[in-house]
This record gives C-alpha cells, structure tokens and sequence, in this order.
C-alpha cells in the first residue's frame, strides 16, 4: 500500500520548513520498503539525521535487517545553504521482541563543521521482570575519537 504522510510545518516569524514528509511504500509481506522526501534516519548510535533522499529497508532471513540511505543532510534552521551530502548504512539483527545488536555508518561531507564519517554500534535487551538493557557507542572515523557512549538499564 502507498502511504503518504503530512508534513509538520514550524512557523517562525511567518516563515517555515517541512520537519519531515516522505511517500513512502512497503511490499505485501512487509519486507521491503522505500521512502523518498525529507526524512530522519538512524544513522548509528544514538544519532538521527534530517535527510531529504532515499532511504530503503530490507528484511533478511535470520531476522536481519538492512538500511541504507543517500541524500543531503539538511542542518536545523532556515538557512537551506547549510546542506550536506549524506550516504549511510545500517545492519541490525533483531530477533522478534528480545532487543537488537546493530551496526552503522556515515558519512555527511561538504561542510567543515559538520564533516563526519562515523561508525556506531547499538544494542537493547529485554531481561527477566521487565528490565530492558540498551547500549550505544559512535567513533569518529576522521580522527576526533569516540562521540558518544551510553548504557541505560531500566
């Protein structure tokens, strides 16, 4: 089924920007899917990225899934001149309702400041009497060293 969702619009001094609104379409079975427009993306742990592009998923047999994307970044603001390519991918094993282990790569280039090429991991595990497990580390493959680390049990 195509599914086209709305867009949510920030108003600022009678200006505005789209957060985010894709088409998306997702096969009969549910293993596959596309979306195309402005989008946020997981692009390794912990971090979502604006995009406006591509981004697909596929289902795997023995509960893989993987996700790559490709566009440009689109940065906070109205300021449209601070734009980015961006390309990433993601592989996350996730076995029905017991957590995920996932790995993940970026890369947003063009910009000084906001040049970064990343490799993230993130996991969550569901324990005995309700506790859930999750974790999450980024390293900056541009020689700026880890960007984030967390362990969160509740």
């Amino acid at each position: 089924p195509h599914r086209l969702r709305l867009a949510q619009v920030s108003l600022q001094a009678r200006q505005g920007d789209v957060v985010y609104g894709y088409l998306g379409w997702r096969n009969p079975d549910r293993s596959m899917r596309v979306q195309v427009g402005r989008q946020l993306v997981l692009s390794g742990a912990p971090r979502y990225t604006m995009i406006d592009g591509v981004f697909g998923e596929l289902m795997l047999p023995a509960d893989l899934r993987a996700q790559a994307y490709g566009g440009t970044a689109v940065f906070a603001g109205f300021d449209h001149a601070l734009t980015a390519p961006a390309v990433g991918a993601r592989l996350a094993w996730q076995p029905a309702m017991r957590g995920h282990l996932a790995l993940a790569f970026q890369d947003v280039s063009g910009l000084s400041l906001a040049t970064r090429r990343t490799v993230g991991a993130d996991f969550s595990a569901r324990l005995p009497a309700g506790v859930a497990l999750a974790g999450s580390t980024a390293w900056d493959l541009l020689g700026r060293g880890m960007q984030d680390a967390r362990l969160d049990l509740s």
